[in-house]
Formats: structure tokens, sequence, C-alpha cells
């Protein structure tokens, strides 16, 4: 027999979580696809006991907070962020490449990336921007181009411009792909410190976000690599510790959490 009833639905939690890394929250890094992500606060007892009249004070220190997950898509790029440049973390070009015409439809004002990136993460080159049926535009008239936290140049419409909400930007431009990305590692001994941001979006799109303000890699690197017959892939481990952020107010110095989910 049931001993109560479900009183908070919105509550109750499914699926995973996106796992965001950078340096700040304005250059977070989506680093993909991961299995059991967990989130685990800790910290030791602070206690002054009196000899004759019990406890004085009772509360923590040394409150952190350990983020661990297994990692499907380990990347040197992104392993460079979680490691908080304590590698050199470089990149082999390739062969410059030209795009022609490619087709990119404008919603609203938002930002849509290129198919194709630079390898070391700037804009791409000679970018063209034309419409079908208008011919050539003019930047930052026309259209505007940014490059977002991973690297892809994006572009988007000006209202008012020639093209309307739902057209078909057809550019040109050149890139550079990588030919190898590298780390070499051994001598330094800084590790920065990373924002992390987890986020669960429920089924009717609202979501459940805890930030970490600074949190640095725990342990060294571990590979290992599966066997042959394995229907599995490798997973790297992710083991990230953050500590309070002292630059911060009282009271807002490890983490936060904002709840759209629950909220009734």
């Amino acid at each position: 027999m049931a001993q109560t009833t479900v009183q908070r639905p919105a509550a109750v939690r499914f699926g995973s979580v996106k796992f965001e890394a950078g340096p700040t929250l304005m250059a977070l890094v989506n680093i993909g696809a991961l299995r059991n992500v967990q989130v685990a606060e800790s910290w030791e007892e602070l206690k002054v006991e009196s000899d004759n009249a019990g406890v004085l004070v009772r509360g923590v220190k040394n409150q952190q907070v350990a983020i661990k997950a297994d990692w499907l898509e380990w990347d040197l790029e992104s392993f460079d962020i979680l490691r908080g440049a304590l590698d050199e973390y470089t990149v082999t070009p390739a062969v410059l490449v030209n795009v022609v015409d490619e087709a990119i439809v404008l919603n609203d004002t938002d930002f849509t990336r290129f198919a194709n990136k630079e390898g070391d993460g700037d804009e791409c080159a000679n970018i063209v921007v034309t419409t079908a049926l208008a011919g050539a535009t003019v930047r930052n008239t026309d259209y505007v181009i940014g490059v977002d936290s991973a690297g892809y140049t994006c572009i988007a419409r000006i209202p008012g411009g020639l093209f309307g909400d739902g057209d078909t930007a057809l550019v040109d431009y050149d890139y550079t792909p990588n030919a190898s990305k590298n780390i070499t590692s051994g001598g330094n001994i800084v590790i920065n410190p990373q924002v992390i941001v987890l986020t669960n979006t429920n089924t009717a799109g609202k979501t459940l976000k805890i930030t970490m303000y600074l949190a640095r890699t725990a342990e060294g690197l571990t590979l290992p690599f599966p066997d042959d017959e394995a229907d599995d892939a490798m997973t790297v481990a992710i083991n990230l510790l953050a500590e309070i952020d002292p630059t911060r107010a009282v009271g807002d110095r490890l983490y936060e959490i904002i709840d759209e989910q629950s909220t009734v």
C-alpha cells in the first residue's frame, strides 16, 4: 500500500545533462557525449567546543563539489579546456578549402554556423555573402559575422537589410581544417580554473542548471583503450573539483542552481 502521494511531480527528474566548460560564462564549450555524470558536494565539519558550556559553534569548512563523468567524445581541444591550460595545445593545419554558395537559412536574428570551421578557431577567410533574389549584400548592413565559443564562424541577418526572416544566404568562404590536434605536457604547474555548467532540459523545455564557478581538474589522464572485440567505445574519466571562489560574495562562492522545472 502506498504511504503517500507524489507532492511535486515536476521535481522528479529524468535524463542526463549538457556539460559545458570554459574560462568564463561567456566562453563555454559543450564537451559532448557523456555517461554517469555526477555532482557530489562535501565539507569538513567545523565544531568549537567549550569545557563547561557544550558546543559553541557548529558549521562547515572546506566546502567543495566533485564533478565526475565518463567522457565518450575525448577531444584534445575540449580536453585542453578541462585541464585549465596545464598542457600546450597546438594544431597542425591542412590544405586550404574553398566553399562556394553554401546555403544557410537565416532564422530571425539568430546566429547560424557555417558548415565548416577554421582549424584554429578564427573567422573563416574571404567571406562573400549573396542572396539568390537580390545578389550582392553588405556586411554590417545586411548581415553580421561572428565566431562562437566553439570556433565556428556564424552569420545572422540584420533587420531592415536585404534578408528577411527565413531567407537563405549563399556564402562563399575559405577555411583551413586541422591535419591534427596536438598536446604536449610536462613542466607547467598552474591549472587555470574553469566554469562548469550542467544543464538538464525536460520534455517541456524547462531547465535545471547547475553552475560551478571555480573548478579544476583533480586527476591525471587515463586512457582505458577497450579490447578490439569489445562492443563499446573508450570512455575517459572526468574528475573535477569545484572550490570556493573568494572573489564572489559570501553565500555565492561555490555554485548556483536555477530550477525552472519544479516551480509549483
